[in-house]
């Protein structure tokens, strides 16, 4: 990531977030929760993707951004 490793542990973080409540559905964690909570899970998984996307992005512009 060049100038950019600070970056690479919050991606990862996020991406540990993303796959293991995404872990958590597929092996049915969630069954039985009401439609609140399951709602609120989904919004909160959709904002730790476009993090995800945001750092990405970030990234992949550089000091682009910036001018320099």
């Amino acid at each position: 990531m060049g100038q950019f490793k600070f970056s690479s542990w919050a991606i990862h973080m996020l991406m540990l977030i993303l796959f293991s409540s995404l872990a958590g559905v597929a092996m049915k964690e969630w069954h039985g929760r009401s439609r609140r909570t399951k709602g609120a899970m989904v919004m909160a998984l959709l904002i730790v993707g476009a993090a995800v996307l945001a750092l990405t992005y970030g990234n992949y512009l550089g000091p682009d951004a910036t001018g320099q």
